[in-house]
């Protein structure tokens, strides 16, 4: 189980200290892949911050290349993107 799961299931003090280490791991890695945006999001909506939750779904969206929506090509994990976004924005 990684360290940001493991702080997600801590309450609320535990996501902010998962949000930190996410932070941390955005300012010193290089090259982490764009699945971090969606983990970023994940802990955002967890702590009810939708617009920095959006910022990281748009960002993950930006960084991946463009399928077009119902695309095969697309992936799943860009669908759940594309579909939390629509859901984020309705909130």
């Amino acid at each position: 189980m990684s360290a940001i799961q493991r702080r997600t299931t801590d309450g609320e003090e535990g996501m902010n200290r998962a949000m930190g280490y996410l932070e941390q791991a955005g300012l010193y890695a290089r090259g982490l892949p764009n699945e971090f945006f969606v983990e970023k999001a994940l802990v955002h909506l967890r702590l009810g911050q939708r617009a920095e939750a959006r910022t990281a779904l748009e960002t993950y969206q930006e960084q991946e290349p463009y399928l077009p929506a119902s695309s095969e090509q697309e992936s799943a994990l860009q669908w759940w993107v594309r579909n939390m976004l629509e859901k984020v924005e309705r909130m």
